[in-house]
């Protein structure tokens, strides 16, 4: 069973009574609850434990993407998509090694799932971060909301084994609203939007970023003028300009700087901020 947190998440419970009435020292029911993580393993064949939750894996997810697209496409029916990483992923494993990293993932898995819905649907993907499908939520509400509640449960500090870790998510969303047609599309999206949520405010507090076309558009021509940047040298695109050094006290060049600019055929001279 669920119980809510006073912080505002939920955590799973499992709870066993034993009846020490007769016992003269202790005269009661007693109580063993502990917390069920989603990491535990299987019940043993014959144990009277029952399954703990699990996450799904990629092809599972996308399955259930696919018939939530479906399924709006044919109705009424709503849903919301979230992606969720981590900041500071790789400096964790760097500084303290894969096996703590994973724990800390491990942990925020847990935090997650004690937060969704029964109908909701929970992966890790393959690429690393998780993947929330919001059964019946088509609106940015519903999921902003959850949101802000995963800021206050996983935007804290982690001790795992003696080791103080400060970490926090990283959060792309994205709706039904769009009309998707391919559950693919619908997960490129949240990726996206999450990319875009690190981006914003990796460093500070991230603010969970919702898809918008303009994502698309720009991630679409920053991949373009890649592309293109790859060949700009072997089309002779690439101009050498000079910037001189003037000593003020004796109003005398001192020397030039030589700086590489790049002359798009179509875009003109395209500053290095791009």
């Amino acid at each position: 069973y669920r119980a809510r947190h006073r912080a505002g998440h939920y955590v799973r419970l499992e709870s066993t009574a034993v009846n020490r009435l007769r016992n003269p020292y202790v005269n009661a029911i007693v109580v063993h609850t502990r917390e069920v993580h989603i990491e535990s393993p299987a019940p043993v064949p014959g144990s009277s434990r029952h399954p703990r939750p699990q996450l799904e894996d990629d092809s599972g997810f996308l399955q259930h993407l696919e018939e939530a697209v479906e399924r709006a496409g044919a109705g009424t029916y709503r849903f919301s998509v979230m992606v969720i990483d981590l900041e500071r992923q790789e400096q964790i494993v760097e500084a303290y090694g894969s096996d703590i990293a994973e724990r800390v993932t491990v942990e925020v898995g847990n935090r997650l799932h004690a937060l969704l819905r029964p109908g909701d649907k929970l992966a890790r993907l393959r690429s690393g971060p998780f993947a929330a499908l919001l059964d019946g939520g088509g609106d940015r509400t519903l999921a902003e909301r959850i949101a802000a509640r995963l800021h206050k449960t996983v935007g804290r500090r982690f001790e795992v084994k003696g080791q103080d870790i400060l970490t926090g998510p990283i959060i792309g969303i994205t709706t039904s609203d769009r009309r998707y047609e391919r559950g693919d599309d619908v997960l490129r999206d949240a990726l996206l939007a999450a990319s875009k949520a690190r981006g914003d405010g990796e460093g500070s507090e991230a603010r969970p970023a919702v898809f918008r076309t303009q994502m698309q558009v720009q991630k679409t021509r920053h991949m373009t003028l890649l592309a293109e940047l790859h060949n700009a040298l072997a089309k002779e695109q690439l101009k050498v300009f000079y910037l001189p050094f003037v000593n003020m006290a004796t109003r005398t060049l001192s020397g030039f700087e030589a700086l590489a600019r790049w002359e798009h055929p179509q875009r003109g001279l395209i500053s290095p901020e791009l």
